[in-house]
């Protein structure tokens, strides 16, 4: 009878929620500037900064919270006889605190996790990065927005220390 009444209980809390759920797709498109942190030893080999492009698929699951999906690329950098690259994939959750009348501006909060592959000269070295960022969207209409992030990405690699990166993007919401 526990079982049954705790069952019954979980069930209803779910079917309130599933009614509070607003899922809002979207993709985007986001050109990054990175200052990248890298070991001393490869001063000569690795470049200081990467311009890359990244591209996103997400949702927002309330007005107050979402997920975003990412895929990011540089270009060779090249420094001295040497090119790097920097390529990532991974997962972020978000939080949006909207402003203003009509919530025409939102306020976002970042907190994820990516791989994060540093490919230079002939060799490459890839690890875990953890994200967390802060920065401004602006919904233009009900579809399209531009936003402008800032994050910090730990990486903690052998060549790789950390990231920080400037971002600027497209969003289309379905």
């Amino acid at each position: 009878m526990k079982k049954t009444l705790l069952l019954a209980g979980v069930a209803s809390l779910f079917a309130y929620n599933a009614n509070a759920m607003e899922f809002t797709p979207y993709a985007g498109v986001d050109y990054n500037y990175s200052f990248v942190e890298h070991d001393s030893s490869m001063d000569g080999v690795m470049a200081g900064q990467a311009h890359s492009g990244s591209v996103v698929l997400g949702t927002k699951v309330s007005p107050y919270a979402g997920v975003e999906a990412f895929y990011q690329l540089s270009k060779k950098e090249h420094k001295a006889n040497y090119r790097s690259q920097i390529q990532a994939y991974g997962l972020d959750v978000q939080g949006y605190l909207p402003l203003g009348c009509y919530g025409e501006y939102e306020l976002i909060g970042s907190l994820g996790a990516g791989w994060y592959d540093a490919k230079y000269d002939k060799d490459n070295d890839g690890g875990w990065g953890y994200r967390l960022g802060a920065g401004l969207q602006y919904n233009i209409t009900d579809n399209w927005a531009v936003r402008a992030m800032y994050r910090h990405v730990w990486v903690d690699k052998t060549v790789l220390d950390a990231l920080d990166e400037i971002s600027l993007g497209v969003r289309y919401h379905f």
